[in-house]
């Protein structure tokens, strides 16, 4: 909601892009780690993963990942997933999230996520002719939840409702400046909260590291004075994701609206 448009320069381009490289292949193998020995004792399988990024706005970030999965139970045989990450930043960023997404025998479906940050950041303005020299300093503190039940209707195919809050809070806000003068929506916090629908089919051969299928999801929600909010608007996401193996080759493409 506020984060601006500043310049990137060469230098931060190319880091970022090396190092969130090197945190993707990570992340790519942390689930080919996770699903490996079903059969333990314990029915599942806990695997931490520490590693970091670089961004701009976060300079250097190092993460802690654990996951733990559970095999599923017949006649559903999904796995459950629980991810968290607790994240902190040269810039005194801290995050920390966690990722639930459970299927029950039974044919439910439980996903979402609980997250909380203190952020410091900057803010450079609306549009495209913002420019370094409109940065304003600003601290943001929030704590999100995101929570959807679902049922599979047939196989694959998954519908339910979700929910959404956000708490923001915006601190530390430079005088005289575009969030001090209250002109920017959303610059005093706020609370956001909807409700809506989701629906998701899933084909793939594999949830953690899919070789073919197909994976759909439509989120309708919206948000307003009806479930507490204090603003108000819609909000649909669609995610398109198809799997295809050519060999030992596998391609993974992705279409992304909001």
């Amino acid at each position: 909601m506020l984060r601006g448009c500043g310049k990137m320069g060469k230098t931060d381009l190319v880091r970022s892009l090396t190092v969130s490289c090197v945190a993707g292949v990570l992340l790519l193998a942390s689930p080919v780690l996770v699903h490996g020995d079903e059969g333990k004792a314990n029915g599942g399988d806990l695997t931490t993963l520490p590693f970091a990024y670089y961004t701009p706005e976060t300079e250097t970030a190092f993460v802690l990942l654990a996951t733990y999965t559970k095999p599923g139970v017949a006649p559903r045989p999904r796995p459950s997933s629980y991810m968290s990450f607790l994240t902190y930043t040269t810039q005194q960023q801290l995050m920390v999230e966690f990722f639930p997404d459970v299927y029950t025998a039974s044919g439910f479906r439980i996903s979402g996520g609980l997250g909380a940050m203190d952020f410091p950041d900057k803010f450079y303005g609306i549009g495209p002719d913002v420019t370094e020299d409109d940065e304003e300093e600003y601290s943001r503190v929030n704590v999100t939840l995101k929570a959807a039940v679902q049922y599979e209707v047939v196989p694959g195919l998954f519908t339910g409702l979700q929910v959404d809050f956000e708490d923001l809070t915006v601190e530390d806000v430079e005088t005289g400046g575009l969030l001090d003068s209250g002109a920017i929506n959303g610059s005093g916090g706020g609370f956001i909260s909807g409700a809506g629908l989701l629906v998701t089919y899933d084909n793939r051969d594999d949830i953690f590291v899919p070789g073919k299928g197909l994976y759909a999801e439509v989120e309708a929600m919206s948000y307003g004075g009806g479930t507490g909010s204090d603003f108000t608007y819609d909000n649909v996401v669609v995610d398109l994701r198809q799997f295809v193996t050519f060999g030992t080759v596998t391609l993974g493409f992705q279409q992304y609206l909001h």
